[in-house]
């Protein structure tokens, strides 16, 4: 794991110049990458590296990494997870190493198949860029389902890239102009939805793609990955095969690896079979416990580790847990506002576990693969009187009662869905903010933000496969990227610790995706095939627990000075959208608010480099 960033120009960079670029992006990616760091610069080309050493120690792992004859290179961020099997196939092929970095396979697979061959073959997370000076052309590479992020921002002089906002705003050819619509949206969906950034003149690269540039110029963009239906259909069986090869696969690692545990079925199959499989040092596991307040898993979590045998490390953080400076940290460590409050518990958790642990294992993304949260129940009916001709005449005009009680209410909320594509009303179950909420607030609820584009699409893509898949799909091209990948990278990275998503691994999304639906979902009970597993492995009794997430106290957060600081944080943000704070000031819209506008703040500042 490791920070990147970089500039393409149009013109030539002066030296002086591109070494000063160089420290203010360094600087900006330390949490990313703290061990050391390098730069190339090379007529109109700039490249940044922060290392976090995790795999070859050595010097010889430090980026960027060259072919044999120095003409391509590369610099990236994450795990090749089948690097040893690559690295095997391309030596038979007279391809010759300097370093045992996982990542140095990418150039040579490049090589040999260009760049849609190196994505293909590479399984892992990742997000690099592959630098051809035969060409001068410059690859930006994002991974399958955008397990690391990749930021870039086009201007006058060239084309900027970076594994954060901050890396990029390195560079003052990028305007510090923050994008309105994209902040509102965050009330929206309590995220910032891709491609979009908060940032006016920045973007997301898409997931599963890569974008070449020359001088400055991106000259050609291509999706050489995209989540389609699996052929055929598979069982129980071939779900814990490939879940199990993932852990293993994962656990790869010069330096030890720990475990996220809590009470649920995900984290605790990985921390079983990493405790199963773990050849270096035993497996310890951390956990944030809330006690008194809400719904805490550190009994559950502690009943898993007693089963396993593992040592379990207890952070608490309870209903004290919002502190001023824990908040002030996690927008600091945020590179999209990103409305999430177990964001603060991961804070505490990645504090504490980063003096012992580089490395750790979560169980996120098994949710979005097997069915997990409870909106998986299905999609709301129509009733056949709602799709007349009548009815729809009207519907627009009752749509804005759906926040009501009673029967107008659902009169309201059934006006809502004629009409609309199905991902369109499915989105509406994660909403962190209906329309009517977001009207109390005095923000304009008509939106043309991205998110609808890509569930439409992502449901299109599974038409026929049946609803839960679609809806998993849509979850996927959603919010699985834009939230939940990008709070676990954000938070663990701002402590200098890389956290790994097995059940993201190409093998287990193709195994999900061919297990039927009556094996993921059965009535209310999500992740069947999961839970029958984890009675297994762990304490049956936990088996059946009702899924809760990673759940906070914030009522008893916000009750304090610092809930009046935060709450004041967010009136002002609201009245920077245009909007006023009237009498919607629930705690999840005060918690956003304040969240949009602490990173609004911070987004104006410079970057500057210590002395």
């Amino acid at each position: 794991m490791c920070g990147i960033a970089g500039r393409s120009d149009v013109k030539p960079i002066a030296h002086g110049h591109a070494q000063e670029l160089s420290d203010r992006m360094q600087h900006a990616l330390r949490n990313r990458g703290p061990d050391s760091g390098q730069m190339h610069h090379d007529e109109e080309l700039l490249l940044v590296h922060r290392r976090l050493s995790i795999l070859d120690l050595s010097e010889a792992g430090s980026q960027p990494l060259w072919n044999e004859d120095k003409t391509i290179c590369v610099i990236a961020n994450g795990e090749i997870y089948n690097f040893r099997d690559l690295r095997h196939s391309l030596l038979q092929r007279g391809h010759r190493f300097r370093s045992h970095s996982d990542s140095e396979v990418l150039i040579h697979l490049y090589e040999d198949g260009g760049i849609n061959g190196c994505c293909s073959a590479a399984d892992g997370m990742f997000a690099f860029a592959l630098w051809d000076a035969r060409t001068r052309d410059l690859y930006l590479v994002r991974d399958r389902l955008g397990i690391k992020p990749l930021v870039i921002a086009e201007h006058e002089a060239g084309l900027t890239f970076g594994s954060t906002l901050l890396a990029i705003l390195a560079d003052d050819s990028v305007a510090r102009t923050t994008n309105d619509e994209a902040l509102a949206a965050v009330l929206r969906w309590g995220f910032v939805p891709s491609p979009w950034s908060g940032l006016k003149q920045a973007r997301r690269v898409t997931p599963g793609s890569w974008l070449r540039v020359r001088r400055g110029r991106i000259v050609e963009e291509r999706r050489w990955w995209r989540d389609l239906p699996a052929k055929g259909s598979g069982g129980d069986a071939e779900v814990r095969l490939a879940i199990e090869d993932a852990v293993r696969s994962h656990l790869v690692s010069d330096v030890p690896i720990g475990a996220l545990l809590s009470a649920g079925i995900d984290s605790g199959i990985v921390t079983a079979l990493a405790a199963k499989h773990s050849e270096r040092d035993a497996i310890e596991a951390w956990t944030a416990s809330h006690r008194g307040h809400g719904e805490d898993e550190f009994e559950g979590a502690t009943m898993m580790a007693s089963h396993l045998g593992v040592t379990l490390h207890e952070i608490p953080v309870g209903g004290r847990g919002l502190t001023e400076s824990r908040f002030e940290a996690m927008v600091s460590g945020l590179d999209e506002p990103l409305a999430d409050t177990s964001l603060v518990g991961l804070h505490a958790l990645f504090e504490a576990i980063a003096p012992q642990r580089r490395v750790v294992l979560s169980g996120d993304g098994s949710d979005e693969l097997f069915g997990g949260y409870d909106w998986h129940l299905g999609m709301p009916a129509v009733p056949s009187w709602a799709r007349a001709p009548w009815f729809r005449l009207i519907s627009t005009g009752l749509a804005p009662l759906a926040g009501m009680s009673g029967r107008i209410g659902v009169l309201g909320q059934v006006a809502e869905h004629v009409g609309r594509h199905p991902a369109a009303v499915y989105l509406d179950k994660f909403r962190l903010l209906r329309d009517d909420e977001l009207r109390l607030l005095g923000i304009d609820s008509s939106t043309n933000d991205p998110i609808e584009t890509m569930a439409v699409e992502a449901w299109d893509l599974f038409a026929g496969t049946g609803t839960l898949e679609q809806m998993l799909a849509v979850d996927r091209a959603t919010m699985l990227v834009d939230q939940m990948l990008a709070k676990i990278d954000t938070a663990s990275m701002a402590y200098s610790v890389e956290s790994r998503v097995p059940f993201l691994d190409t093998g287990v999304l193709t195994a999900a995706k061919r297990l039927p639906g009556a094996l993921k979902r059965s009535g209310s009970i999500g992740k069947r095939s999961l839970r029958d597993w984890y009675a297994e492995l762990g304490p049956p009794a936990q088996a059946n627990r009702r899924k809760t997430g990673f759940n906070s106290p914030l009522d008893s957060w916000l009750s304090g000075i610092t809930g009046d600081m935060i709450r004041e944080s967010g009136r002002s943000a609201i009245a920077a959208l245009g909007g006023s704070h009237g009498a919607a000031e629930s705690p999840k819209a005060v918690f956003a608010a304040a969240v949009i506008g602490a990173w609004s703040d911070r987004t104006k500042q410079s970057v500057t480099v210590p002395a």
